[in-house]
């Protein structure tokens, strides 16, 4: 196969396995949403995070990302990483093409990540949970990227582990591969 011009990775479970206590964050965020008037009994965080974003003030979404962070970020020295995957997005750099991520973690947590595996000059763009109103499956974030890199979705490839990649590449019109493909 062709290298593409560009290749969107996901984050968590593509690029690294991110081990953040997902059930504490749920819960610290369905305290903060009750101290902001926001009522809810459960939290189906990627499905609902949306509407709570739609829900909060500027002043209290930025208190509800730092709370992501605080969870998310003290996960990052513990990542395993997906050497394959690395060394794929390595690859298509090397090969003169652009390699971006398209995460539902916060932006800051996969700058780090990219900072620990060495990789922050390899990719020229990263959005995250707070980088797009609409999160995956939802093909905001990759549409982003295509419009602010200039790249049609015909010479873009997403590599990704999840059935909301999977959606959000296909909505986009860019090809998807599981990232189990790239890591053999």
């Amino acid at each position: 196969m062709a290298t593409p011009v560009l290749v969107i990775f996901d984050f968590d479970g593509t690029i690294a396995t991110l081990p953040v206590d997902w059930y504490g964050l749920k819960q610290r965020l369905l305290w903060f949403l009750h101290e902001q008037g926001v009522e809810r009994t459960s939290l189906t965080f990627w499905k609902d995070i949306e509407q709570i974003k739609r829900q909060l003030s500027p002043a209290a979404l930025e208190e509800a990302y730092r709370c992501i962070e605080g969870y998310e970020h003290p996960a990052v020295p513990q990542m395993e990483v997906n050497e394959k995957a690395i060394k794929y997005l390595k690859d298509v750099v090397a090969a003169g093409g652009k390699a971006a991520i398209c995460s539902n973690n916060m932006t800051s947590t996969v700058r780090m990540g990219l900072e620990r595996f060495g990789l922050k000059k390899s990719v020229a763009m990263v959005v995250g949970l707070d980088s797009v109103g609409r999160l995956k499956p939802h093909p905001e974030g990759v549409l982003k990227i295509l419009r602010e890199l200039r790249v049609s979705a015909s010479d873009a490839l997403f590599i990704g582990d999840s059935g909301f990649d999977e959606e959000a590449a296909r909505s986009a019109g860019v090809r998807f591969i599981h990232v189990d493909t790239v890591a053999r």
